[in-house]
């Protein structure tokens, strides 16, 4: 469309406000770096009741909300919502442009659309949802991908997945990488910080850490074996933290570390609010991500930001992101994962490198470049 004004309706029905995980992460980071470059074109965000009034559009002229009295909590109303009612009022707001930054989006809409999808987990890891979850989510998704005008996408990674999953043309997706919350590029490291997130955590000595919830994908089984290597085979010292919201897998794994003996060495701490994030990413010798899969990975960003060295499976997206700033390995060989972390705890110059290329490659995902390529994926929808 060129350079003329457009009114973009963003579709933010999908998120539940403080229970978004990545997706919401991504979304206000979004909406807040658009107000920071855009000021000329119109931005209409379709909120729902889990968050309306959440997303601190000031008194911007271009950022207004239209709420829309139906919860996220409840899958099958806000899929009919979002099916039935949501392209009735892309019409009576006269909407040019729909961005949907949930993975799915209208199939019937007036005008032309751009779904963001992150990854294309229903499709690789099956075993995270019910049968109707998993038979609805397939649909939604094959439909997405095929009626939307445009795809943006997290990675190059997901880029090729996507495409040869539902066989898109090359020039209908866009790749456009992630930024780093400010909040992880400003954070100035102090003990004070330090101690203080360790105490409300109950952490008692240095640790490795992992941010992540406990779903299968995620890898923490394997991330228990590597570390039950390094504590019998190389006597290591630190305990193994796990930060996230309990997933699928949260008992298994809490029966597995029984069976491991690691009851004194290893901690679920639960969700951990972004407010404490960067000190607990600071406190830690090493951040380790052992992901099967991901359609981008941005605890890594948030990690080298924070000045912690990162160890991270060579999976998907995950090279991408962090480049030659970590120690990659192979997520299904637990060997090669506690090698990886132990040439890091051993070799203080070795970490100190790390954390130097860390902090240089974070400089290059900003949540203003994101913007800024989306917008330009606005003007030529």
């Amino acid at each position: 469309m060129g350079g003329e004004l457009l009114r973009v309706g963003i579709n933010a029905l999908f998120l539940v406000a403080g229970e978004g995980g990545g997706l919401e992460r991504y979304l206000r980071n979004l909406i807040k770096a658009l107000q920071k470059i855009d000021h000329t074109h119109e931005y209409i965000i379709f909120t729902n009741r889990d968050n309306t009034r959440t997303f601190n559009l000031g008194n911007g002229n271009n950022f207004t909300e239209y709420y829309s009295p139906v919860s996220a909590r409840f899958r099958i109303a806000k899929i009919c919502w979002e099916q039935m009612v949501l392209p009735s009022l892309v019409k009576k707001n006269n909407i040019d442009i729909l961005l949907s930054p949930g993975n799915i989006h209208p199939l019937f809409v007036s005008c032309p659309s751009i779904a963001i999808m992150h990854d294309i987990i229903p499709f690789v890891w099956s075993v995270n949802y019910s049968k109707i979850e998993l038979y609805s989510l397939k649909i939604l998704f094959y439909f997405t991908a095929k009626t939307a005008t445009k795809i943006i996408t997290d990675s190059k990674s997901s880029q090729k997945q996507i495409r040869n999953r539902f066989n898109i043309s090359p020039d209908k997706i866009t790749a456009i990488y992630l930024g780093c919350d400010e909040k992880f590029l400003s954070y100035q490291s102090s003990l004070r910080d330090k101690k203080r997130v360790k105490e409300k955590l109950g952490i008692t000595k240095d640790f490795i850490l992992c941010t992540a919830p406990t779903r299968p994908y995620k890898n923490i089984g394997r991330l228990l074996s590597a570390f039950h290597l390094l504590k019998r085979k190389y006597k290591i010292k630190e305990c193994l933290v796990i930060a996230g919201l309990p997933g699928r897998d949260y008992k298994y794994l809490l029966t597995k570390v029984k069976g491991l003996r690691l009851e004194e060495e290893v901690m679920f701490t639960g969700f951990v609010s972004d407010d404490d994030l960067p000190a607990l990413y600071s406190a830690a010798s090493i951040f380790v991500y052992p992901s099967l899969y991901e359609g981008f990975g941005l605890p890594l960003l948030e990690a080298m930001a924070c000045g912690t060295p990162v160890v991270v499976s060579n999976s998907t997206s995950l090279p991408e992101v962090v480049g030659n700033a970590g120690v990659l390995f192979n997520p299904t060989c637990q060997e090669e994962m506690a090698c990886g972390i132990y040439n890091i705890l051993i070799n203080k110059q070795y970490q100190d490198q790390l954390i130097d290329k860390g902090k240089q490659r974070v400089k290059q995902f900003t949540w203003e470049k994101t913007a800024s390529e989306i917008r330009k994926v606005l003007n030529l929808t």
